[in-house]
């Protein structure tokens, strides 16, 4: 395993554990298009939270890698929202 990887593994697999997480909870809710909404935007931004931290506590936090993290998390529930759409 590469050494980046073996010192950030605990912070991979959390990340990994609340997406997936986030995943099956917004399947469940499967009837309900409204709170499935509701469901990937807060997993979303649960993503750039935890995806911020994680930046802060190694130092090297900047605005850019912050606009990075919300564009993603945006076009992710942006993705889900147009799929969603267009099964009603």
């Amino acid at each position: 395993m590469q050494p980046h990887v073996s010192q950030h593994i605990n912070y991979y697999l959390s990340m990994l554990f609340l997406q997936v997480a986030g995943f099956f909870i917004v399947m469940a809710a499967s009837s309900n298009i409204p709170l499935q909404m509701e469901l990937v935007t807060l997993n979303s931004g649960i993503y750039v939270l935890w995806a911020s931290l994680h930046q802060y506590m190694h130092h090297d936090l900047h605005p850019k890698v912050v606009l990075e993290y919300i564009l993603v998390g945006f076009l992710g529930v942006s993705i889900t929202f147009f799929m969603l759409r267009m099964q009603m």
